[in-house]
């Protein structure tokens, strides 16, 4: 005869084995975002410049907690909850802090006149904040080091921290044709005249990652392990060494090595993306758009920053940034050319 479940209790056993995640509602933190910026504008002829320093602050943002960690050493037998035979992760959701963002943002523009139009802008920002492995911008990940004594550890360049952005658009019209300087009569009008070319410009840094090393040393259940930092690392540029290998090293049994987290960074990128059209009048009604594109005009690679796996002192790929990045072009990384015609009526 099978026993019918207890509908009068709401307590069930949790097994040892099967990962948990609760909500401490009775001390609960609700994050909140707080912003502000200063702009300083200035004209001059055709151009407009600005100056403006920008910052926000993530309050206690969301983080998932680890409550079944263990100590420095103390493995499976010295986890917190392993009295109760519990060796999975039992995670609380809870805060680490704040974290802050602060940039300054330049800006210069001239407006479309004279057959062509700038734009340049320049960001140098900082993003600061308890770092995790899974969470987005900072909120709802799960903290390398789970240690409370240790948290401090955690804190450093956010994954998303781009400190350097440089990006420059144009469009230019050519002088040719009809209200031009340039043949603005006759065949060659005709020819080279409503040509219009166009052009972005990329170039930013490369995003952090932490040196990390095998946690077997650390026997710390929980808890990630960083790489020991012997030297200032030199940046070669070189996918296959992107730092020099003789500054890193395996740290000892029973501690954290000195490396912090995400202290390095991978590639920068820079990319140039063109285009050329024109429009053909056909009648008063109907128009052709002729245009031609061309993505990453110098075929230059786009690398991503070092993953887990090539970041780890342990690993015989360790420094190497072979991954492409995702540059938003639906996977089109290498040079690539697009022709299209329109006809608008």
């Amino acid at each position: 005869m099978v026993t019918p479940p207890d509908l009068n209790h709401s307590i069930l056993p949790w097994p040892g084995i099967a990962n948990a995640n609760t909500m401490n509602n009775s001390s609960w933190a609700r994050g909140y975002i707080e912003t502000w910026n200063l702009t300083l504008e200035k004209r001059l002829k055709g151009w407009t410049g600005s100056a403006t320093y920008a910052a926000s602050r993530a309050v206690d943002a969301m983080d998932r907690i680890e409550q079944n960690w263990g100590p420095i050493g103390g493995g499976a037998a010295g986890q917190q909850l392993a009295k109760f035979s519990r060796v999975a992760s039992n995670l609380l959701f809870g805060t680490m802090g704040t974290t802050k963002y602060d940039s300054l943002q330049l800006r210069g523009q001239h407006a479309y006149a004279s057959g062509f139009q700038v734009s340049v802008s320049y960001t140098f920002s900082k993003v600061l904040g308890y770092a995790n492995t899974t969470g987005t911008n900072g909120a709802g990940g799960t903290p390398p080091v789970s240690i409370p004594a240790y948290y401090r550890k955690n804190y450093g360049p956010m994954q998303t921290n781009v400190p350097q952005n440089l990006q420059i658009t144009g469009i230019y019209q050519l002088p040719f044709g009809k209200g031009r300087p340039w043949l603005n009569s006759g065949l060659g009008s005709k020819i080279l005249g409503g040509w219009q070319l166009s052009g972005l410009f990329s170039a930013y840094s490369g995003l952090p990652f932490t040196v990390a090393a095998s946690a077997t040393s650390l026997n710390a259940p929980f808890s990630s392990q960083f790489g020991d930092c012997l030297a200032p690392a030199t940046y070669t540029g070189n996918i296959l060494q992107l730092y020099t290998k003789s500054s890193f090293a395996v740290p000892s049994t029973g501690r954290f090595g000195t490396c912090g987290i995400n202290t390095l960074r991978g590639p920068h990128i820079v990319n140039f993306d063109a285009g050329l059209d024109r429009s053909i009048a056909i009648t008063e009604r109907f128009n052709l758009r002729f245009r031609a594109e061309m993505f990453n005009v110098g075929n230059t690679p786009h690398h991503a920053t070092i993953n887990a796996t090539n970041s780890s002192v342990n690993n015989g790929t360790f420094m190497q940034a072979i991954d492409i990045a995702n540059t938003g072009r639906e996977g089109i990384d290498e040079r690539a050319v697009r022709l299209s015609l329109k006809l608008i009526w």
